[in-house]
C-alpha cells in the first residue's frame, strides 16, 4: 500500500494552517475573504495591505486593497474570475501582513448554479456594440432595478428582517438590481454611524476619521444576501455632492469601499447627484475635480466595474442652453474615459424620459444608457416648493420604463415614494423629508412595481432578440403625422423600436384609441401580429397582421389603456436595411 496520498494530504492541511486558508472549494465569481493580522494599529485611509491573487492555468493576475475591519484586523475579498487552482501572497510594510501565502481551488458553476443565481454569469461589462451591458460571460443583462438610498439604514435592517422582506419582495417581481448609497452619514444601523465624528446634516465636521467597522459589517451582511438573491448593487459612497469633502478624503472613501465591496457586482458611482456640489465652493466641487476622482477610481477599479455619475434633475446646462440635457452625466463626462455608462435623472419630469434618452443614446462615442431616476411612483406633486411636477401612478411608471427602452435605453430603474426613503414614522430615526410619505410596506406592491416584471419578461422573450432593436420613432404615422415628443400635457406620443424586416415594437400610451396609427419600412414581410398588456403579462393575437406591405395602420386599440404591439416575422427576407433607415451601429 502506497502513503502517499496520505502524506500529500497532510502536507495540504498543514499548508492551510500555516497561512490561514482553510476554507472550502469557491465557485467562479463568489467572494472569498481572507483574514490579516497586522503587528500594529495602522490608520484604515493607508492601504498597507495588498495581495496578488495568481491562476495557475491561465495566469491571470489580479492585485486587491486590503481594508481595516478595526483593531489590527485587516481583511481582503476576492471574486475568482476563473476556475482552476489560485495562488495568493501579500504585500505589506507591515511585518504582520506581509509575505502571507495561500492557495485554494475554484470549480465553475453549472448551469443550475447559474439559473439559481445569475450573479455566476461574471460581473457586468459593456456589449462589443457599446450599447448594452451584459455579465462576463456574454449572457445579456436587461437592467431592471429598483431604489432604495435607504438600504444601509437600521429602519431597513437585518434584525428586524425588513431587509429581507424588502429583498424577497423584489426578487419576487424579477429585479435584478438595487441602486444603494453605502451610506448615509446621519443614518446608523446596527453596527452605529458610518462616521461617528462625522455625522451632522449638510456640510458636517469634515473630519472622516475614524470609520466605524461595525457599520460596514452590516453593510457586508446586506451586499452577501443581495449578491446570494443574484442582484447587481449600483451604488455611490453617499451624496458627497452635498458634503464639506476634499479631493483627497473622496479618493480615500472610494478606495476603501472598493477595496471591501469590489468583489461583488456592481456598478460604482462617484456621487449622487454631484451637481449639488456647485454650493461648496470649500470641498469637491467642480467637473474638473469630478473627472480626476473618475480617472482615480479607474486606476484602482480591479474587476472593470462600469463607472457612472449620477446627476440631478433642472441644473444650468452647459450645453445647448437646454436644461434637460444636464439631467444626464453625458452633459459634462461623456467623453470621459472613466465614464462607462451613462445615467440619467428626469425626476418627476416624466415627459422629458424619452428624449432625454434618445439624445444620449444618438452620442457618440458610444456608451449604454440608463433611466437610472425618473419620477418615482406616488410623487407627491406638491411636496417642494417649485413648479407642479407630474403625479406619478402606475400608468406613467410604465410609460417612462417602455419609452425609456425603446428609445434606446439599456436599462431602466423604477423608484416607489416611501421606499427609496424606507420610511417608517414608528422608527427612532427619522425619514427622508417630503410630504406624503407613506410606510415602506405599504407600497412595495405598487402598481407600477408589479408591473416591471412584465416589461422585463416580454424583452426577454425567446421569439426576438431585444439587444438587436434600433430606436425608430420616424417610422411612426399619428393621424398621418411624425409623433412629436411626449410635453407635460400631453404623454399619448407613441414609440416604437425595431430591427428591420424582423421585429418592430411599439409601445403605445393611454389616449390613443381614437386615432390612427401606422407603422411604416415594414419590408414587405409577412409578420405576425399581437397585442402584449403591459399590465398583466397577457398576450392576444391580432388577426391579418401585416403581410406583403411597406407600411401597417393598426387596428382599433383593445381599449383606451396603455398596450404594446409586437410584430415578427414568419419569415426574414434577405433585402438589407437601406442606408438612413436605422442599422446597428458597432463601434
Amino acid at each position: 500500500m502506497s502513503f502517499k496520498p496520505i502524506r500529500s494530504c497532510i502536507l495540504i492541511i498543514l499548508i492551510l494552517i500555516l497561512t490561514n486558508t482553510a476554507f472550502a472549494d469557491s465557485h467562479q465569481w463568489e467572494p472569498v475573504v481572507l483574514d490579516f493580522t497586522a503587528s500594529k494599529s495602522i490608520p484604515w485611509y493607508n492601504f498597507p495591505l495588498q495581495v496578488t491573487f495568481t491562476n495557475s492555468n491561465s495566469g491571470t493576475q489580479i492585485t486587491m486593497d486590503g481594508y481595516w475591519d478595526g483593531g489590527i484586523s485587516w481583511k481582503i475579498r476576492f471574486a475568482p474570475t476563473k476556475s482552476g487552482i489560485w495562488n495568493w501572497k501579500s504585500t505589506s510594510s507591515d511585518s504582520g501582513l506581509n509575505n502571507k501565502t495561500g492557495t485554494f481551488n475554484v470549480t465553475s458553476p453549472t448551469d443550475s448554479d447559474k439559473k439559481n443565481n445569475p450573479n455566476l454569469h461574471g460581473h457586468l461589462e459593456t456589449s462589443n456594440d457599446n450599447r448594452k451591458l451584459e455579465y462576463a460571460d456574454g449572457t445579456p443583462f436587461f437592467w431592471i432595478g429598483d431604489t432604495n438610498w435607504a438600504i444601509n439604514a437600521d429602519r431597513c435592517g437585518v434584525n428586524n428582517q425588513n431587509f429581507y422582506v424588502y429583498v424577497n419582495n423584489r426578487k419576487d417581481k424579477k429585479f435584478n438590481l438595487i441602486q444603494i448609497q453605502f451610506f448615509n452619514r446621519q443614518h446608523y444601523n446596527e453596527g452605529g454611524y458610518p462616521f461617528p465624528d462625522n455625522k451632522g446634516e449638510d456640510t458636517g465636521s469634515g473630519d472622516w476619521h475614524p470609520i466605524n467597522p461595525s457599520y460596514f459589517r452590516y453593510v457586508d451582511t446586506r451586499m452577501d444576501y443581495l449578491f446570494d438573491q443574484g442582484f447587481v448593487v449600483a451604488g455611490h459612497p453617499s451624496w458627497l455632492s452635498e458634503t464639506k469633502i476634499t479631493p483627497t478624503w473622496a479618493k480615500r472613501i472610494m478606495r476603501y469601499l472598493m477595496a471591501r465591496y469590489g468583489a461583488y457586482n456592481t456598478v460604482w458611482s462617484l456621487t449622487g447627484e454631484y451637481q449639488f456640489s456647485r454650493d461648496h465652493s470649500d470641498s469637491l466641487n467642480s467637473p474638473q475635480e469630478w473627472d480626476q476622482l473618475g480617472n482615480f477610481v479607474q486606476t484602482i477599479n480591479k474587476y472593470d466595474h462600469p463607472v457612472t455619475i449620477h446627476p440631478t434633475y433642472g441644473a444650468p446646462s452647459y450645453i445647448s442652453g437646454k436644461i434637460f440635457k444636464d439631467y444626464s452625466s453625458s452633459g459634462e463626462f461623456h467623453n470621459s474615459s472613466w465614464l462607462g455608462i451613462n445615467w440619467i435623472q428626469t425626476y418627476a419630469y416624466a415627459e422629458d424620459v424619452s428624449e432625454s434618452v434618445y439624445l444620449d443614446y444618438r452620442k457618440t462615442p458610444f456608451k449604454p444608457v440608463i433611466m437610472a431616476e425618473p419620477g418615482y411612483e406616488f410623487y407627491p406633486s406638491s411636496s417642494y416648493n417649485r413648479q407642479t411636477y407630474n403625479n406619478i401612478d402606475g400608468n406613467l411608471s410604465r410609460l417612462q420604463a417602455w419609452s425609456a427602452i425603446l428609445c434606446g435605453a439599456a436599462g431602466h430603474t423604477y423608484g416607489a415614494w416611501g421606499v427609496w426613503q424606507f420610511y417608517d414614522p414608528s422608527h427612532s430615526q427619522p425619514g427622508y423629508s417630503g410630504a406624503k410619505v407613506a410606510v415602506w410596506s405599504t407600497r412595495l406592491n405598487a402598481e407600477g412595481a408589479s408591473d416591471m416584471q412584465h416589461l422585463k419578461a416580454f424583452f426577454l422573450s425567446p421569439d426576438f432578440d431585444w439587444t438587436a432593436l434600433v430606436p425608430h420613432r420616424s417610422w411612426l404615422r399619428i393621424n398621418g403625422s411624425k409623433p412629436t415628443w411626449p410635453s407635460r400635457n400631453d404623454f399619448s406620443p407613441p414609440h416604437l423600436a425595431a430591427e428591420y424586416g424582423k421585429t418592430y415594437v411599439a409601445y403605445v400610451p393611454s389616449g390613443n384609441n381614437r386615432k390612427t396609427i401606422t407603422i411604416t419600412n415594414l419590408n414587405g414581410n409577412t409578420y405576425k401580429a399581437e397585442w402584449f398588456n403591459p399590465r398583466n403579462g397577457q398576450y392576444t393575437t391580432i388577426n391579418n397582421g401585416p403581410d406583403g406591405v411597406n407600411q401597417w395602420t393598426l387596428p382599433s386599440l383593445p381599449s383606451n389603456n396603455d398596450r404594446v404591439l409586437l410584430l415578427t416575422a414568419k419569415k426574414h427576407s434577405s433585402i438589407a436595411t437601406p442606408i438612413g433607415l436605422g442599422v446597428k451601429f458597432v463601434k
